[in-house]
Formats: C-alpha cells, sequence, structure tokens
C-alpha cells in the first residue's frame, strides 16, 4: 500500500490511537494500531493525515523508508507535528541492513 491511499479502502478497525494533533484548518494527524485482513505485527501501525472522513496514508510499518537505503522500513511510527497546509512530521523506528542504534530512528 501506498502513501495516499485511503482508510476505507484498507482497514477494517483502528484501535489505539498514538499522538494526534489538529491544525488550523481541522486537518488531523495521527498514528494507530490497525487490524484487518492481511494485517499482521509486521504492518499494523499507520500514520494518517486528513480532514475527518478524508484520511491519507502517510507511513505504514513494514514499508520502505523513504530516502532510506533499498530494504530500509519502518517498524513503529507516531506523529510528531501538523502545519497549518497539512504537512505532517512523522517519526519511525527503522529496520534493515546497515540500520543500528546510531541511525534507528528517521523524521
Amino acid at each position: 500500500m501506498q502513501p495516499g491511499v485511503t482508510y476505507a479502502d484498507n482497514f477494517a478497525t483502528t484501535f489505539n490511537l498514538r499522538g494526534g494533533t489538529v491544525n488550523t484548518a481541522g486537518e488531523t494527524a495521527f498514528a494507530a494500531t490497525v487490524i484487518g485482513p492481511g494485517i499482521n505485527s509486521g504492518n499494523n501501525r499507520v500514520a494518517w493525515v486528513g480532514a475527518p472522513g478524508n484520511f491519507r496514508l502517510l507511513a505504514r510499518s513494514g514499508e520502505q523508508a523513504p530516502r532510506t537505503p533499498a530494504g530500509t522500513i519502518f517498524t513503529g511510527l507516531s506523529v510528531a507535528g501538523l502545519n497549518a497546509v497539512g504537512q505532517a512530521v512523522v517519526s519511525g523506528a527503522l529496520s534493515g541492513a546497515g540500520v543500528g542504534r546510531e541511525n534507528d530512528k528517521g523524521w
């Protein structure tokens, strides 16, 4: 699943919301744990942004982290901020070849 995919198309249930924030335009960004078909402990953490009823996926655990070497994936996610035009800051724990204590977190 790629960023920009809508919530309703992919997940049956969301639970354990974490780190939500709301901007002046009424948009929100949050991290959550999800369950549904094809979801397991390696891909069940997600970060979303958008207005109620129109959330877009920002990142998902188990998927390639942007601007990192191939095979570097998110293993955990949280939302650290959201500006007035809907740009969110997502923090993620990373895993993969070459990832160690000194570089296992990303923004």
